[in-house]
């Protein structure tokens, strides 16, 4: 209703150049901007937010990602792994970690 995937996409791009929307990953944006403040989020809430948006919960899977979660970790991490109650899936976050979600049941 809103118009076609060509409009669309050119409103989306026109607003991430004008740093009006920032993109997390495909398909996902989020508005960086509080108050005239730019507010990025963390990966960790990005990731809570893309599993809550398909009804999971995050659990780390290793210890590499629960030191990182917990911000004892030195150095950043090449890739995440976090149990869900979700599908399995793997997302590459903007600054180049990957995050992998395993299914796991309840």
């Amino acid at each position: 209703n809103c118009g076609n995937y060509e409009s669309i996409r050119s409103a989306i791009v026109h607003l991430c150049n004008k740093k009006k929307l920032l993109r997390v990953c495909q398909g996902v944006y989020v508005k960086p901007e509080r108050g005239g403040i730019m507010i990025k989020p963390t990966n960790y809430q990005i990731i809570k937010d893309l599993d809550r948006r398909n009804g999971g919960a995050p659990i780390p899977k290793d210890e590499e990602t629960k030191k990182y979660i917990e911000g004892t970790l030195d150095y950043e991490p090449k890739k995440l792994c976090f149990y869900t109650n979700c599908s399995t899936r793997q997302i590459k976050l903007p600054d180049g970690i990957i995050v992998k979600f395993y299914h796991r049941d309840k």
